[in-house]
This record gives C-alpha cells, sequence and structure tokens, in this order.
C-alpha cells in the first residue's frame, strides 16, 4: 500500500478527532499502545466498520495483525449484527476453524438472493418473454 493511499484512509479514520496521521501510524504498528484516549482496538474496531477489506488488511500489515486484533471486545463493538455475522465468518476461516455457512432461509441470504439472482431475464416489462 502506498504511503499516499495509506494517508487517504487514516483521514477518512481520523475526520472527528484530532490526532496527526503519524500518532495514528504509530498505533497501528504497535508502538505505542493509545494516543489520545483511543486505542489500537479502538481503532481497529473503526477501520473494521469504515475501511473495505482490501484496504484493510495492507492497512493494519496482514491477514496475521487482524487476526490477533479482531477480540471478543471488539466483536462487541461492532454497531450491528451483520457486521458480527460477516467478520466472525471472516475470521473464522482465516484462523481455520470450522464456520457455518448461512442457510438459503436466514433473512441475510434472503436478501442476497433477492439481489443476486434477481431473474432480470424473465421480466415481464422488459419485452424478454414476447415473441
Amino acid at each position: 500500500m502506498t504511503s499516499e493511499k495509506r494517508n487517504q484512509i487514516l483521514e477518512t479514520l481520523n475526520w472527528d478527532m484530532d490526532i496527526s496521521k503519524e500518532e495514528l501510524q504509530n498505533l497501528i504498528l504497535g508502538e505505542r499502545a493509545e494516543v489520545g484516549g483511543l486505542t489500537r482496538e479502538m481503532l481497529f474496531l473503526r477501520s473494521l466498520e469504515r475501511v473495505a477489506w482490501h484496504n484493510l488488511v495492507p492497512l493494519w500489515n496482514g491477514i496475521d495483525e487482524c487476526c490477533k486484533l479482531y477480540t471478543e471486545n471488539v466483536r462487541r463493538g461492532l454497531r450491528n449484527n451483520e457486521f458480527r455475522q460477516k467478520y466472525d465468518f471472516i475470521f473464522g476461516l482465516l484462523r481455520k476453524k470450522t464456520v457455518h455457512a448461512p442457510e438459503w432461509g436466514s433473512e441475510y441470504c434472503e436478501n442476497i438472493r433477492h439481489t443476486f439472482l434477481s431473474d432480470r431475464w424473465n421480466r415481464p416489462e422488459q419485452g424478454l418473454l414476447q415473441a
């Protein structure tokens, strides 16, 4: 990850606090335990909720560090159950634990099914069924 991209991500994480990017970087690297009342755990939690996965892993220096930081405290701090399910599944896979795939009957999978399997070719309003 380029330093420009890292700084851009850190700005989005730090929009409401007066903490420099360098101090946040020290927090991420583990050189400091706390900066301005913000701990590594709190910053990681903030990152989980606001940073895309493909940026999260390089920002936190790899999958191993992310797995180490995803603790029960971080899990409880996630703002909704959908995030908890998503990250429990992801970190379970990364830790080589047995995970249960969601069932099609669950509410989450129903939402996915309606967006992914939209049956767009058979909608009558598009006129695709008419000969």
